[in-house]
């Protein structure tokens, strides 16, 4: 009787009889002077052994599966007969099953951003001066570096006092947001028309977005917008 196993290393032990064991299969009964070959696909029950004549040989072979995930085993046959007390075994080879590749997707903030004045919205910059309560547009382009399209892409505007996103600006400092996509391997241009609703002073425009792509959110600063009563016409 043989039996296959699959190991961590290329040492047969308790561990690799408990949890490695792949299959078996026993001979039939052997004429003298010819060789035979038997193959078990998928079996795993018990079966009673024959016996092989002298001087002869015996091709013992398993259809067996690696079922173990994936990462290197070696593949062990052990034996026992009554030839010899116990068993007997030898490392026949090993399978190393890859980690499957999973196909996912991946947005990051790469290409234009920026501010702009709602009449020369080509004319991005990383800083305006308007009047409160003025309009202005805010564009973020992101790009989704993996191999699945990102189908639920949110992205938020907020307006922060400095250039880092916090609770703050998320209670207090939110501006306005717009859905879309991105196709693997390509970008998206995100923009909003948003007003300089704080009243007076400098805020750091922030996009923030959100997708099906990681968990959580992540940010970029895109600009910063002074607001005044007055602004000297450009």
């Amino acid at each position: 009787k043989v039996k296959f196993y699959a190991s961590l290393d290329q040492n047969f032990g308790p561990h690799d009889q408990a949890h490695g064991f792949l299959g078996e299969v026993s001979p039939g009964y052997i004429q003298p002077g010819n060789s035979s070959h038997d193959q078990a696909h998928g079996f795993l029950g018990e079966v009673t052994s024959g016996y092989i004549q002298p001087h002869n040989s015996y091709e013992f072979k398993h259809g067996a599966q690696a079922n173990w995930g994936y990462g290197l085993r070696y593949i062990m046959a052990v034996w026992e007969s009554d030839c010899t007390h116990g068993q007997a075994w030898v490392v026949i080879g090993k399978v190393e099953v890859e980690k499957p590749i999973v196909c996912k997707c991946e947005l990051v903030a790469h290409g234009e951003k920026g501010l702009a004045k709602v009449h020369d919205e080509h004319n991005i910059q990383y800083s305006l001066s308007l009047k409160a309560h003025d309009p202005f547009t805010a564009k973020v382009t992101l790009s989704n570096h993996g191999c699945k399209k990102a189908e639920q892409v949110k992205v938020k505007f907020y307006a922060s006092l400095d250039q880092h996103f916090g609770p703050h600006d998320r209670a207090h400092g939110f501006l306005g947001e717009y859905y879309g996509s991105v196709q693997p391997h390509s970008h998206t241009e995100f923009k909003k028309v948003l007003s300089a609703n704080w009243g007076h002073g400098v805020r750091y425009v922030i996009a923030v977005w959100t997708s099906e792509c990681k968990h959580g959110d992540a940010w970029v600063v895109l600009g910063k917008v002074k607001a005044s009563n007055w602004v000297h016409p450009n």
